[in-house]
């Protein structure tokens, strides 16, 4: 048995029928939707935005400044007995942003200028004794109920190291100074 393939006949169009379909196109993606902004909103945009960089860039701004600029000390600092602080120079702050802070002034100790910092006396298990071996300050002095730690440089220069009123101080000279010396003006600070 023989199979034989029929021809099934085409559909008859006219040539007008033929001329007027066109081709359709295939998509083979999802239309995306494209959001065309005016100049009126793209300005709106760009006013907002400066607007939020300049409120982080100044909020930044303001919180360092402040830090830095805190002219003198919260806390109940001590000067010398009978000088002011206008007369050392005035206060500079010596800690970082974001320590605790310390101040600093300047004065002189038998001729010899020293730099006399300040700050509270931190908390936690370190001693005065700890912190100034740090310092390589381990020769002690006593000045009235005060004990103090000194650490000379091989150069000369010394550091002394001491808690008075509840703040740490710390002192540095440019040149070795005499223990009693020392003791006169640890005793003269108030």
């Amino acid at each position: 048995m023989e199979f034989k393939k029929i021809k099934r006949p085409r559909p008859v169009q006219s040539r007008v029928a033929v001329h007027e379909q066109q081709p359709q196109a295939v998509e083979t993606s999802p239309k995306r939707r494209r959001v065309v902004l005016t100049k009126a909103t793209k300005r709106i945009l760009w006013i907002i935005a400066g607007v939020v960089v300049v409120t982080i860039v100044s909020a930044i701004a303001y919180s360092v400044i402040s830090e830095r600029l805190a002219s003198s000390p919260s806390f109940q600092a001590v000067l010398p007995a009978g000088k002011s602080i206008n007369e050392l120079g005035g206060w500079t702050r010596v800690s970082p942003p974001g320590e605790p802070p310390a101040f600093a002034y300047s004065d002189s100790i038998d001729d010899v200028t020293v730099r006399i910092s300040e700050q509270q006396l931190p908390g936690g298990s370190q001693s005065v004794a700890e912190i100034a071996k740090g310092y390589n300050a381990t020769n002690k002095i006593t000045a009235g109920k005060i004990t103090a730690y000194i650490g000379t440089s091989f150069k000369g220069p010394q550091s002394v190291i001491f808690a008075k009123n509840n703040l740490l101080i710390l002192i540095g000279s440019t040149a070795t100074i005499n223990n009693d010396s020392w003791v006169s003006y640890i005793n003269s600070l108030e």
